[in-house]
């Protein structure tokens, strides 16, 4: 995990790097085997939302003889998040991830794009699944999953281009942009599909 606007550097022996827009939940109480989550207990253990760019390598991933998801998400400097986290109230939980809109664009084309109620697995059957074989601490991060468009499905043309080195300038509150070398910017944001609740 990185911060928000910190460079992102393809690794030497990546040519594939991916971009992944994601809602990370964090934790508020510790989640073990025997939790299961529910939107009825769920604001007792997530205490907030922050954005994240799910950046993966897929050479890596599945270039090997077994998928390596662990190791092509996990190169130094992946996974940027922020810059908001968004606490909230125990009953603000169900709410919020019912009503949140991601979206990811390059060069101002659109390529992902979800409501969070769009999810195939609910963030409670998430948690519950992953807390039957690993134990979660308050303040762990969790992501939710992406929408379709990522880069693994793209033209050779588009491919080619995310073979460079990201770096992220500061921007506006809710949305980061990472300019690559090639001048092709890649566009993270989120809003709140019920404006009236104030982010």
């Amino acid at each position: 995990m990185t911060g928000p606007y910190s460079p992102i550097v393809r690794p030497t022996d990546v040519e594939l790097l991916d971009y992944e827009v994601e809602i990370g939940l964090v934790l508020r109480t510790e989640l073990t085997a025997d939790a299961h989550v529910s939107n009825e207990n769920i604001g007792h253990y997530v205490a907030g939302v922050v954005l994240c760019n799910d950046v993966s390598a897929r050479d890596t991933m599945f270039g090997a003889s077994f998928l390596q998801w662990f190791h092509g998400k996990s190169f130094r400097g992946f996974c940027p998040c922020g810059p908001v986290l968004i606490l909230l109230d125990r009953d603000e939980v169900v709410p919020t991830l019912a009503n949140l809109r991601i979206e990811l664009s390059v060069n101002g084309e659109q390529r992902q794009a979800a409501d969070t109620s769009q999810l195939i697995f609910p963030p409670g059957q998430t948690l519950t699944e992953l807390s039957a074989w690993l134990d979660l601490k308050p303040g762990d991060l969790l992501l939710t999953g992406t929408p379709g468009g990522v880069t693994a499905t793209a033209s050779a043309g588009f491919v080619d281009a995310l073979g460079t080195e990201f770096a992220g300038p500061p921007g506006p509150v809710g949305a980061r942009v990472f300019r690559m070398k090639r001048a092709d910017v890649v566009n993270l944001s989120w809003c709140d599909c019920e404006p009236h609740r104030g982010f």
